[in-house]
C-alpha cells in the first residue's frame, strides 16, 4: 500500500510539472485583439433621422481603418483603437478628418463575425448627423 500512495503523489505531482511544458508546446490560438477585426465588413448604414440607408465596406488592416464612403468624402485612412477585454467582444473606435467635409468618428463592436456601432459625422459647417450601422465580416 505504501508503494501505491507514493506512486500517486508522484503521478499529481508529475502532471502539475508537465502541464505548463505541454501548454506551452501547444499550438497558439489566436487571443481576441485588433485580429479580431481584421479584414472587411460589409455594414447597411441607415442615417438616425429615417433617411436612406447606404452600403459600406470597412476595412481594418495592420491597426488602420477605412471606410470606402468615407473615402468618397475626403476620410483617408486612420489609426482606430480596440478594447478587447470583453474577450470575445471587441470594441473600437476611429477618427478621422476631411479636408473639405468636416470629421468623422466610428465606434463599433465586433463578436462572431457581426458588427454593429455608430458613426458621427461632423460637417464642415458645424452641422452633426448620425448613423447606426450593423453588418458581417465578408468572405474572403
Amino acid at each position: 500500500m505504501p508503494n501505491h500512495t507514493r506512486f500517486v503523489r508522484f503521478a499529481a505531482l508529475g502532471s502539475m510539472l508537465l502541464l505548463p511544458l505541454l501548454w506551452s508546446a501547444s499550438p497558439a490560438v489566436a487571443a481576441p485583439g485588433r485580429d479580431q477585426f481584421e479584414g472587411k465588413w460589409n455594414v447597411t448604414v441607415t442615417p438616425d433621422d429615417g433617411g436612406k440607408p447606404y452600403q459600406d465596406t470597412l476595412t481594418f488592416h495592420v491597426n488602420k481603418f477605412v471606410s470606402e464612403f468615407g473615402k468618397k468624402h475626403g476620410f483617408a485612412e486612420t489609426d482606430f483603437e480596440a478594447d478587447t477585454r470583453g474577450g470575445q467582444i471587441a470594441t473600437f473606435t476611429a477618427s478621422a478628418k476631411s479636408k473639405t467635409e468636416g470629421s468623422a468618428k466610428w465606434t463599433g463592436t465586433a463578436a462572431t463575425g457581426q458588427m454593429n456601432g455608430t458613426m458621427t459625422w461632423t460637417k464642415a459647417d458645424g452641422s452633426t448627423v448620425s448613423y447606426s450601422y450593423m453588418g458581417t465580416r465578408a468572405e474572403k
